[in-house]
């Protein structure tokens, strides 16, 4: 495994299709300054098979909403 990293904020508009669909499935329902760990399949990342580097592994994110903006 590898070891954690700091992130900067990342804005994401849910349904864009901007992020990976398990990152994207993790925030539905988070409220501000929630946390979240979670832990997203292949299949809801890059594949279990391709050229991405990421395909075929089960990513973890630990998730923190610091903000919602709604539209």
């Amino acid at each position: 495994m590898s070891p954690a990293r700091d992130y900067k904020p990342l804005q994401v508009v849910l349904g864009a299709h901007q992020v990976i669909r398990g990152f994207e499935d993790a925030l539905l329902g988070m409220k501000v300054n929630e946390t979240k760990e979670v832990s997203i399949t292949p299949e809801k990342a890059y594949g279990r098979v391709g050229r991405h580097p990421m395909a075929g592994k089960t990513l973890q994110f630990r998730l923190l909403v610091t903000n919602i903006k709604r539209s």
